[in-house]
């Protein structure tokens, strides 16, 4: 799958959105605006449009048709788990190889639901996953002796 550059996209999109402000407060407004109002402008809306296009991707990922696959992957449990907000860390997180994007994908979990799907010698999972030409996603995950 080749890669996608995501941060020239981002900024494309602020740097359009930054552009349409400047050019839409410019004709709107005919009084004397000077390089200062007008770069705080471009810099105000650049940013808009960069916060607004951070998640496009992730959002295309679960919009757009694709296939459903099914595969066997091994896994990895950590404790702590992925970082969750600034101050957090989930308790424990589980680490799956995607076979869609040769990634790691991380899940956050709890001990009590582990020990509960885990049973002795299992060593796999079988993961069931949305995926299209953007990228995957998990939708379900079973513990699997292999």
């Amino acid at each position: 799958m080749p890669e996608i550059p995501e941060l020239a996209t981002y900024l494309l999109i602020s740097s359009v959105t930054g552009l349409v402000a400047v050019v839409r407060t410019r004709f709107k407004r005919s009084g004397g605006k000077t390089v200062k109002q007008t770069l705080n402008c471009f810099a105000g809306w650049f940013c808009v449009g960069f916060v607004f296009s951070l998640n496009i991707y992730a959002a295309a990922i679960y919009t757009l048709p694709g296939e459903v696959i099914s595969y066997e992957s091994a896994y990895e449990i950590t404790y702590p788990g992925p970082p969750i907000g600034k101050m957090g860390h989930c308790e424990a997180g589980l680490w799956i190889k995607d076979a869609g994007t040769h990634r790691r994908i991380a899940l956050c979990t709890n001990k009590a639901k582990l020990d509960e799907d885990i049973k002795q010698g299992m060593t796999a999972v079988w993961v069931n996953a949305h995926t299209n030409k953007l990228g995957s996603y998990i939708m379900s995950y079973t513990f699997i002796y292999k």
